[in-house]
């Protein structure tokens, strides 16, 4: 039986790590029946956040190294402004995030104020490839996979080891990763096709 280690964000996250009950299974899950599997996505995470769960693991123990890539769009922070404890307490901050609770939260509201007055797409964009290809640089002696879920997330499409779930992103949304259950079963299938 494979053994597959996988990092991600909420994309990639096993519910079951955190006592939620979801409609359905999600692709890591859908795997995780097939396949030996540890899962260390973790919700809200930032591309560095995913390096360094990359980086955690003994990935000599492991067949195939499957990478759920994160947003560029998520900045880096050392401790949540609001999720001290939980599944979202290893958060970074994204401005869409932000916007929804700043009022009365002064961390959130000067988060917010960073966001509009100082975020840089660019500066993120580039930062974003360089933990990636660090990431790739990390694992490339493994058999392994990258998943993009959307736009923002599929900047390294030439890598014939990516697998752009950018449709999916825009038919098969729901609750669970994201994916609804036709979504999850398509991951997994082209997942499969990688292995």
């Amino acid at each position: 039986m494979k053994s597959i280690l996988i990092c991600g964000d909420s994309f990639a996250v096993d519910y079951a790590k955190y006592n939620v009950v979801p409609d359905h299974k999600g692709w890591p899950n859908y795997l995780a029946d097939k396949y030996k599997v540890t899962n260390l996505a973790t919700p809200g995470v930032g591309q560095w956040k995913i390096w360094k769960q990359v980086e955690s693991a003994n990935l000599g123990k492991f067949d195939v190294v499957i990478v759920s890539i994160g947003s560029p769009n998520r900045v880096h922070c050392k401790m949540h402004p609001i999720h001290k404890q939980g599944m979202y307490m290893d958060s970074d901050l994204a401005f869409m995030d932000i916007d929804r609770s700043s009022w009365f939260n002064k961390a959130l509201t000067t988060a917010k104020n960073w966001f509009l007055y100082f975020y840089d797409q660019q500066y993120q964009d580039e930062l974003y490839k360089m933990i990636t290809d660090k990431i790739i640089d990390t694992i490339k002696h493994k058999h392994y996979i990258l998943i993009g879920h959307n736009e923002s997330r599929t900047l390294d499409t030439k890598n014939s080891n990516f697998i752009n779930c950018n449709d999916l992103w825009h038919n098969e949304r729901g609750n669970v990763n994201h994916y609804n259950h036709k979504g999850a079963l398509e991951i997994v299938e082209r997942i499969e096709k990688h292995l």
